[in-house]
C-alpha cells in the first residue's frame, strides 16, 4: 500500500507537469503560427507594392517615356509659402494668333528641368493644358496635343490651338510631371485667330541696302514695314495681340516677350502708328533694332524684331 501510494503520487506529479508542458507547447506553437502569418502578409504587401511600382503608367505617354520617367515624390503638398503660378503675358481675355508664345510666371517656387529635385515640394516646371482646367493634385500630366510639357524649364511657349475661344491653364508640376493641383495653376480665356503665313518686321531702306553694313548720314531716314500684324496706335485695343506699333532700340538688342519697352533716348516709341521716322545718331558704328509691341508697349519678342548694323559718317 505504501509502495502504491508513492507510485500514485509520483504519477500525479508527472501528469501535472505533462499538462503544463503541453500548454506551453501550444502557446509556443500559436505564437510561431501568428509570426509566420504576419511575415507572409508583410511579404505579400511588399510584393504587391513592388508590382504596382513597376507597372507602366496609363497616362498616354510612350513606352520610352514610361521606362525613363523618374518616380514621383510624395512630398508635393502645398508648403504654405504663398506659392503662385501665372501668365506674365498676355492678359486674360486677349486675342492671339494660334502660334503665338505665352510668357510664364511664378512666385515662391523654383523652376527646374523635369527629373530634377523630386524631393523638393516647391520645385518643378510648367505645362499648358488646353480646354482642360487644372489637373487634380497627385495626378501625372499626360503628354498629348492638349497637355504641353515644358520640361526644359522654359519660361515661354506656345500651344497648338484652332481659331475660336479657348481656355488655357498654366499648370505647375514636379520633376516627375505630377501635378501640384489647382493651388499652383491659373486659367485664362483667349480668342484665337488663324496664324498668318508669314510675320515679321523690317526697315525697308536698310533691308534693301547693297552694302552689308551701310554708311549713312545723320539724321537717318527709316521706313518701317510689318507683316502678319496690324498697325494700331498705342492705347487702343491693348488686349489685341495681333496688332501694335513700332519702336526703335538704339545700340541694343530686342526686348523679351512681354517686356515693357521703356521710353528714353535709346528706346524711341512710335505710338501714333508711324511707318517712317528720322533719328539723329552720332558718328561711328551703331546697331538699330526695330521692335514691334502691343498697345501697352509690351514687346512681341525676338520674332517681331530685326537688327541692323550701320556706320554713321
Amino acid at each position: 500500500m505504501k509502495q502504491y501510494a508513492r507510485r500514485s503520487a509520483f504519477n500525479f506529479d508527472d501528469l501535472q507537469s505533462f499538462k503544463m508542458n503541453q500548454a506551453r507547447l501550444r502557446m509556443l506553437f500559436l505564437g510561431m503560427t501568428l509570426m509566420s502569418s504576419a511575415c507572409t502578409k508583410s511579404d505579400r504587401r511588399t510584393q504587391s507594392a513592388a508590382s504596382n511600382e513597376n507597372a507602366p503608367e496609363s497616362n498616354g505617354g510612350t513606352k520610352a517615356q514610361e521606362a525613363s520617367a523618374p518616380k514621383a515624390s510624395p512630398k508635393n503638398s502645398d508648403s504654405g509659402t504663398n506659392a503662385r503660378v501665372f501668365l506674365e503675358w498676355p492678359e486674360d481675355g486677349s486675342t492671339l494668333f494660334a502660334n503665338q508664345k505665352l510668357r510664364f510666371g511664378l512666385s515662391n517656387l523654383k523652376l527646374v528641368p523635369a527629373g530634377s529635385e523630386l524631393e523638393n515640394p516647391n520645385a518643378g516646371h510648367h505645362h499648358l493644358l488646353i480646354d482642360q482646367g487644372p489637373m487634380p493634385k497627385g495626378q501625372t500630366i499626360p503628354m498629348s496635343p492638349k497637355h504641353i510639357h515644358f520640361g526644359k524649364a522654359q519660361v515661354t511657349g506656345a500651344a497648338p490651338m484652332t481659331p475660336g475661344e479657348h481656355q488655357v491653364t498654366l499648370q505647375f508640376a514636379n520633376g516627375a510631371h505630377v501635378s501640384y493641383g489647382a493651388e499652383r495653376a491659373a486659367s485664362y480665356t483667349f480668342n484665337v485667330k488663324e496664324a498668318p503665313k508669314k510675320s515679321g518686321v523690317r526697315i525697308e531702306n536698310l533691308e534693301n541696302s547693297k552694302e552689308p553694313v551701310p554708311t549713312l548720314s545723320s539724321p537717318l531716314k527709316l521706313k518701317f514695314a510689318v507683316e502678319g500684324f496690324t498697325i494700331r496706335p498705342a492705347g487702343e485695343e491693348i488686349k489685341d495681340k495681333t496688332s501694335g506699333h513700332h519702336h526703335i532700340i538704339i545700340d541694343g538688342t530686342y526686348a523679351e516677350l512681354g517686356e515693357t519697352i521703356p521710353m528714353d533716348k535709346t528706346h524711341i516709341h512710335y505710338g501714333k502708328g508711324q511707318r517712317e521716322a528720322e533719328i539723329e545718331l552720332s558718328p561711328g558704328e551703331h546697331t538699330i533694332t526695330l521692335q514691334f509691341a502691343d498697345g501697352a508697349h509690351r514687346s512681341y519678342g525676338e520674332v517681331m524684331s530685326r537688327s541692323y548694323a550701320v556706320v554713321v559718317k
